[in-house]
């Protein structure tokens, strides 16, 4: 007869079993997505998770049932445990982890459905059914052939009390920008710092300073006291990752998300100040879209917002009174 703590034990062992493999999924996928084919789209955030959660919750009810809740709790541990990993080797960061955590953690959940139905109803072995895991590896393939690209543009206008000309000398160098930034620029998302044109007209460099680096651009339009703009030479990380590592191997932070050229309009008004018209276009690398997209768009916005206020800042300072 098995007494009821003998059973909860049981239960319970089961259920680490599940946990153990789960995490064991999450870092060799992980491995493999990033450092072997570099991809970061659906196989990462919802194909991996998903196995996860089927695999943690398949071997968590083999033997018997834990029960739906125990089973929702051990895919919900091994997340957590597996995303530390990740930290741990040093394969991502932790704000990189807590933005995809959403995501993932919805995503092992019907995953773990799936794997405990799977378990009750099982017709084949545990081991009989690991060949579908290279499904994984097939698929990071298939995204590095058919890579996730996605082109943003954007558009923010602000008012200036001062004439185009004094404006003007604000755009080509701004001196370094201050104000109190939101968390997850504090946390290690990329934002500027200061810019400075070197030399005059086409082809003339300009240099961005970020929180992460230095951006080299060139210009490809210059109307004095009109319009500046310019291309991106060589971009800069997109964030530095918070990790108790000097150096992380989360190779997303370089490429998968970057400015592809910047423009400045300068537009007269009536009452004698300006507008300025910023026009930024970006590639986002990152799949699903809907997910990524509308934090990306926050990151864009807040940046240049605040690139945007110092020149009126700047600008307002220096006209005549």
């Amino acid at each position: 007869m098995v007494t009821p703590s003998l059973f909860t034990r049981k239960i319970w062992g089961a259920a680490a079993v599940g946990v153990l493999a789960g995490v064991g999924l999450t870092l060799a996928a992980v491995a493999i997505g990033t450092l072997v084919f570099g991809t970061y789209g659906f196989t990462l955030f919802l194909l991996t998770p998903f196995m996860v959660g089927a695999t943690t919750a398949y071997i968590a009810n083999y033997k018997a049932d834990i029960g739906a809740g125990t089973t929702a709790w051990s895919v919900t541990i091994a997340v957590l445990l597996g995303g530390l990993g990740l930290v741990a080797v040093a394969l991502e960061g932790l704000i990189c982890i807590v933005m995809a955590a959403p995501l993932g953690l919805i995503t092992a959940l019907l995953g773990g459905l799936l794997g405990r139905e799977l378990a009750l109803h099982r017709k084949r072995s545990g081991i009989q059914s690991l060949p579908c895991l290279a499904l994984l590896p097939l698929m990071f393939a298939v995204e590095k052939v058919l890579p996730p690209v996605a082109h943003l543009d954007m558009v923010q206008t602000i008012a200036v009390a001062a004439p185009p000309e004094v404006v003007w000398k604000s755009v080509l160098s701004t001196d370094p920008i201050e104000g109190p930034l939101a968390l997850p620029f504090r946390l290690g998302v990329a934002y500027p710092l200061r810019g400075e044109v070197r030399g005059e007209g086409v082809g003339a460099e300009r240099i961005g300073e970020f929180s992460t680096g230095t951006a080299i651009e060139r210009v490809t339009e210059w109307l004095p006291n009109g319009k500046l703009s310019f291309v991106v030479v060589r971009d800069i990380p997109g964030m530095r990752e918070l990790s108790p590592y000097e150096h992380v191997h989360a190779p997303h932070v370089n490429g998968y998300f970057r400015t592809i050229s910047t423009s400045f309009e300068l537009v007269p008004r009536s009452d004698g100040g300006t507008d300025i018209v910023e026009r930024t276009s970006h590639e986002l690398r990152l799949d699903p879209v809907p997910y990524w997209l509308p934090m990306a768009r926050w990151i864009i916005r807040q940046n240049n917002a605040r690139v945007l206020e110092h020149i009126r800042s700047h600008a307002e300072r220096g006209a005549p009174a």
